[in-house]
């Protein structure tokens, strides 16, 4: 058992209070690229732009997508660089509606039916299948074996910690 004893002329300075959050985040921070740090700075930028309503989101949007597909291929992390693929297409698709304007009668809330949540169920369970099998067969040999026994690399410089 640890005691704390001050002298009676010592005045205790509590050590500065960092919150836990803010701690985490500095020490995230220093373990990751610049590649990553600027991904989720503009990524965390175009989330404030779109709440703003500011037509900037689109392409901020778009550069955060392409350093993570920068840093999802460096991790081989292929399924998830296609996904930043898929963000940059819509965001293009999504900047061209808002620059030109278009606009779209609102559609009325309505609830989807037992037969058609069924069918996306299944379609769901299909294309899950069938992206699986494309990616393990598609791969370099021994991606996902890595992926399940948790010793995918992160980042080079990380190597000699990795199990």
């Amino acid at each position: 058992m640890r005691v704390l004893v001050v002298a009676a002329n010592q005045e205790h300075k509590p050590d500065p209070v960092v919150p836990l959050g803010a701690a985490y985040v500095a020490g995230a921070a220093r373990e990751m690229s610049w590649a990553e740090v600027v991904a989720v700075v503009t990524g965390v930028a175009c989330v404030l732009l779109t709440v703003r309503q500011n037509v900037w989101c689109w392409p901020v949007g778009m550069v955060s997508s392409g350093l993570f597909i920068w840093v999802f291929a460096q991790a081989r992390l292929y399924p998830d660089a296609l996904l930043q693929i898929c963000f940059i297409l819509i965001s293009v698709y999504g900047w061209y509606r808002w620059a030109r304007g278009v606009q779209q009668a609102d559609l009325p809330v309505s609830r989807l039916g037992l037969p058609a949540c069924l069918m996306f169920v299944m379609l769901g369970l299909a294309f899950t299948a069938g992206i699986g099998w494309f990616f393990a067969s598609a791969l370099p040999q021994g991606v996902f074996s890595e992926v399940g026994r948790g010793k995918l690399r992160r980042h080079p410089r990380n190597a000699a910690s990795i199990g």
